[in-house]
């Protein structure tokens, strides 16, 4: 069994819970505190002595952090002081996260940021924002963490706060080290650091020497990993930062398995599962307790299970996939030394299922929806249909009444029952026009998925059975990439069938706002950073800074995002992508372009390159696209009364153009 990778993951996934927090109130005794808050004379010196508080028993005592944190919330909810209700709020969400209710603490950070943003409090709003960052990060959505620390930092640097900048760089650091971004990592951590002047601050300190050393942890590098670990726990004490000499522990106990000092690693497991058990940290104590049960897998298997089925335990209580994966995992490693089939079948399957609802329910909502937003509508239509009979004989009744009134009586209904009978046809109509469209819809749908999702889906099925069968590890490492490959594509499919299965369903309307197009060019220039560096290739941003247009935002930030990311796919190695802004070049417009200087467009592809299903060209490394991207961004240029097109030959690169009204 490959002990190394598992550690190693261990360390990323565990250091994800990290978040620091600054203590803006001092160090008071708990009984100085206690009498401040009893004579406090405002709810601005209240909310103080109860932040102190929370600071005082946030690792110490978490039962009691609670209980003052709500006595704070109620009696700030009946002054209605939205500060204190917003602070009260969000330190219950870090306690929250911390004790693995995840969804709460989401939930009670974003109201606390709602305040904070409406009280116009900076400082606050970064800190909110990498709180939220950080409840992704321990969720495994690394991309929204990544969003949500960027914006903090830009917040952050708006503000001239260089301690929230700190907590940026952390998490960016973290988020960086996890995706194997080391270099990167290593550099958001030294700015961090700089950044710390007071050296009082332990607890920053102590977390930005852990974070480093597991860095080099994951880059094999252990001697220096034990040293920045070891200098962590010299820097703190485990009765003030109890949570983070208990990572330092768990850290140099991964560090000695890897340097195979066993009898080390356990000393330092041990210490740390004794204190977290102590200190009621279950999040923490199922980690040891994963990384004690690996360290004696060949040992002693017997207990190595056992230790593994209490981790079990804990982690299904916290409702953690990651800590479930990580347990499934080793337990089929170690029942599979035991020679124990059937049990490493059914653990298997477990593993699995973990896996899958960590990457594909929230997938499989979103197309359940769409199905049930077209099945909607056409129950709706028949109800309509069922109406329109039954008004029409009401009609018919009418007619047969006024009859026999009087020929005057008729002829003035007669006007009344054809000026009628022409709305219902136009509605008939318009219904017919409806349901042609939802069909046409559904057609596309279904065609769109067995044109594009069932070959790779098929490709994983083939490379999962060549794999089982595989017993070169050169082999297996390619055949697993290409399965990673195979997976990724089927999941661009369905992120982009998604986003044009909503836009039909909703009449593909654009809801155009004043925006800084800049703002939104250099967020998909950052998100699409790392598939450029990839190919090493670079952007060329010609737009100046503050540049407005009235456009759909999330019309302009797909259409953006897709076109830099076709140049990417389509340049060569050491390639250069351009945005320009051509102002004069249809008058009444502006037109945007992205130039990429790759293998180029023939004149055959260019005549259908903007259908649905046109074919989708392989990139200059064998990137793979569905073909949508295109279609999509032509729909809604149009939609916001633009358009796309495009200037390319082949050999020559490819220039892309898109035009909204000027402001």
């Amino acid at each position: 069994m490959n002990y190394k990778y598992t550690i190693i993951k261990a360390i990323a996934i565990y250091v994800m819970a990290f978040l620091i927090h600054f203590s803006c109130y001092g160090q008071d005794q708990l009984p100085g505190l206690l009498n401040k808050l009893q004579k406090s004379g405002s709810d601005s010196e209240s909310a103080r002595c109860y932040s102190s508080i929370y600071f005082y028993y946030m690792y110490s005592n978490a039962d009691s952090a609670y209980s003052y944190l709500n006595k704070g919330l109620k009696q700030f909810t009946e002054s209605n002081y939205q500060y204190g209700i917003a602070s009260m709020t969000k330190y219950l969400g870090i306690l929250d996260a911390n004790h693995g209710n995840l969804e709460m603490a989401k939930k009670r950070e974003q109201e606390a940021l709602d305040i904070f943003k409406e009280l116009k409090d900076q400082k606050n709003i970064g800190l909110t924002l990498n709180e939220l960052g950080s409840i992704e990060g321990r969720k495994g959505n690394y991309d929204v963490a990544t969003n949500f620390f960027i914006s903090a930092l830009k917040v952050n640097v708006d503000a001239h706060d260089d301690d929230g900048r700190v907590v940026s760089y952390t998490n960016l650091g973290m988020i960086n080290g996890y995706t194997d971004n080391f270099d990167v990592s290593l550099d958001y951590y030294n700015k961090a650091l700089a950044l710390v002047k007071d050296t009082n601050e332990v607890r920053v300190i102590g977390n930005l020497y852990i974070n480093i050393g597991t860095v080099y942890g994951r880059k094999g590098e252990f001697k220096k990993a034990g040293e920045y670990v070891e200098k962590a726990k010299q820097k703190v004490n485990k009765t003030e930062f109890v949570d983070v000499y208990i990572y330092a522990l768990l850290n140099l106990g991964i560090v000695y398995q890897n340097l195979n000092d066993d009898k080390t690693a356990a000393e330092y497991f041990n210490e740390g599962l004794q204190l977290a058990r102590q200190k009621n940290m279950p999040s923490e104590e199922a980690q040891l307790t994963i990384n004690l049960a690996t360290l004696i897998m060949k040992s002693d298997q017997k207990k190595s299970i056992a230790l593994l089925e209490g981790a079990l335990v804990i982690a299904k209580k916290l409702n953690s996939k990651s800590l479930l994966a990580d347990i499934y995992y080793n337990l089929v490693e170690v029942n599979k030394g035991l020679g124990n089939d059937k049990v490493v079948a059914q653990l298997l399957e477990e593993e699995m299922n973990v896996k899958d609802s960590l990457y594909t329910i929230e997938k499989a909502k979103e197309i359940a929806n769409l199905q049930a937003v077209y099945e909607l509508e056409q129950s709706n239509s028949q109800i309509k249909q069922l109406n329109l009979g039954l008004q029409k004989q009401q009609l018919r009744k009418e007619i047969l009444i006024v009859i026999v009134l009087s020929l005057i009586v008729i002829v003035v209904f007669i006007g009344i029952y054809l000026t009628k009978k022409r709305q219902l046809y136009k509605i008939v109509y318009q219904q017919k026009e409806e349901l042609l469209k939802s069909n046409t819809i559904k057609d596309k749908l279904f065609s769109i998925i067995g044109h594009d999702l069932r070959g790779p889906l098929g490709n994983i099925y083939m490379v999962m059975e060549f794999l089982e069968s595989e017993t070169d590890k050169g082999e297996r490492q390619k055949t697993l990439d290409m399965l990673k490959t195979q997976t990724q594509y089927a999941i661009n499919t369905l992120d982009t069938l998604l986003i044009w299965g909503n836009s039909h369903l909703n009449d593909n309307k654009a809801k155009p706002a004043l925006i800084d197009v800049t703002e939104y060019i250099n967020r998909s220039l950052q998100l699409l950073n790392i598939a450029a560096k990839q190919k090493n290739i670079s952007f060329v941003n010609n737009i100046a800074a503050g540049e407005l247009t009235e456009v759909d935002p999330n019309h302009f930030d797909f259409i953006v995002r897709n076109l830099i990311s076709n140049a990417i796919k389509y340049s060569y190695n050491g390639g250069t992508v351009e945005i320009d802004l051509i102002k004069d070049m249809l008058p009444g417009y502006k037109v945007f372009s992205i130039t990429d200087h790759g293998v180029g467009i023939s004149a055959e592809q260019m005549k259908k390159i903007f259908e649905a299903l046109g074919t989708s060209t392989a990139g200059t490394t064998g990137e793979k696209g569905t073909g949508l991207g295109l279609m999509l961004c032509k729909e809604f240029a149009m939609a916001n009364g633009g358009d796309v097109w495009v200037e390319s030959s082949m050999g020559k690169g490819a220039r892309f153009y898109f035009s909204f009204k000027s402001v």
